[in-house]
C-alpha cells in the first residue's frame, strides 16, 4: 500500500468529490464549495472515478518552477542586466 501526501486543498476537494459520487452533492452544489465551475468539478470527478485520489494531486509537486533563474546571480549576462540593461545594446558575441 503506497501513501499519498496531500495538501489541504486537495483533502477537501477529496471530501467533496466522494459526497458527489455517493450521491449525496449535486455537481452545482460541489462547484459552489470548491469555488469551481460545474466544468471542471465534472472534469475532476471523472478523474478521480477514473484514477482515484492520486487524480487529485497536484502534477507539479516536486518540480521546479517555471520562472526560476536559469543561470546564476554572477554570470555577466546577469550582471548587465541589473547594470542597466546593457544586454540589449551588446550582442552576445560581444560578451564573449
Amino acid at each position: 500500500m503506497a501513501f499519498l501526501i496531500m495538501s489541504e486543498n486537495e483533502l477537501s476537494r477529496l471530501e467533496v468529490l466522494r459526497d458527489l459520487a455517493n450521491g449525496r452533492l449535486t455537481v452545482a452544489a460541489a462547484g459552489e464549495i470548491l469555488g469551481l465551475e460545474r466544468r471542471q468539478v465534472q472534469r475532476l470527478s471523472k478523474a478521480y472515478q477514473d484514477q482515484g485520489a492520486t487524480a487529485l494531486i497536484s502534477k507539479k509537486r516536486g518540480r521546479p518552477s517555471n520562472r526560476r533563474r536559469h543561470w546564476g546571480g554572477d554570470t555577466t549576462i546577469g550582471l548587465m542586466v541589473r547594470a542597466g540593461g546593457l544586454a540589449n545594446r551588446l550582442s552576445f558575441h560581444d560578451v564573449s
